[in-house]
């Protein structure tokens, strides 16, 4: 499949009959110099990198405090954080359109109202990263800070955080290369001033431009692998 993408990507249009004698890179030129494209592709950086960030703290105190603490209530807060995970992606954006049209927030059309998509969307994908990580940490741990006098703070910023990291770390990887190419949430909340790699890929087709939407894709697909491929080599290092 991703050869055949690969293969258009490389043609000056599409000839099942003659694949190879008409290679050129073009498509990949139009695409690096294309300031649409650039400027997609910074904004899903931005969006990604912060909704990514948030999922994983929020994950992180919601999984804490369902596991830890005495609340009466605790497993109904993780319940309602993984609810989500039940709605389609297009009914989430659709709700999110008719609210920041209805509610006095001037955000619709900003990259806030695609952040905030993303967060309900892959806060539940958190939990899940986050959840089985506090559930390994004995609370002996906790219990002994506490009796050498330590604050709670003090035992979460030295000991839970500590080993909560290689969890948020591999959920944050997670979350960030799924919402890069996510599109069914976001695609009624999008406007000019706030389009992301993943619309403009679909505008590409809609457009019937398949030769430059199979170089971006290519492109795209490539960067998430080196994403990828350099988060794998940090969490090994970090293991040593």
């Amino acid at each position: 499949m991703f050869s055949t993408v690969a293969l258009l990507s490389f043609q000056p249009f599409w000839n099942p009959r003659d694949l190879l004698s008409n290679m050129t890179l073009k498509h990949y030129y139009l695409v690096l110099d294309r300031s649409d494209i650039l400027q997609s592709l910074i904004n899903s950086w931005i969006v990604c990198g912060a909704a990514a960030s948030i999922v994983l703290l929020m994950a992180a105190m919601i999984s804490y405090i369902s596991r830890r603490s005495t609340f009466r209530w605790k497993g109904l807060l993780e319940g309602v954080g993984t609810l989500p995970i039940a709605f389609p992606g297009f009914v989430i954006g659709l709700g999110f359109l008719w609210t920041f049209l209805t509610l006095p927030l001037q955000i619709y059309g900003t990259l806030i109202v695609i952040v905030l998509a993303f967060l309900v969307k892959y806060l539940p994908h958190g939990i899940r990263f986050t959840a089985g990580a506090v559930v390994q940490i004995h609370r002996d741990l906790e219990e002994s800070s506490s009796i050498v006098g330590a604050q709670w703070t003090t035992t979460v910023r030295r000991i839970t955080l500590p080993l909560l990291r290689s969890a948020m770390f591999s959920g944050w990887i997670y979350v960030f290369v799924i919402s890069f190419k996510e599109l069914s949430s976001i695609i009624f909340l999008i406007t000019p001033r706030n389009e992301v790699l993943a619309t403009t890929l679909w505008d590409l087709w809609v457009n019937g431009s398949v030769e430059v939407l199979a170089a971006a894709s290519v492109l795209l697909t490539v960067l998430l692998w080196i994403i990828v491929f350099i988060s794998i080599r940090i969490f090994r290092l970090r293991l040593r």
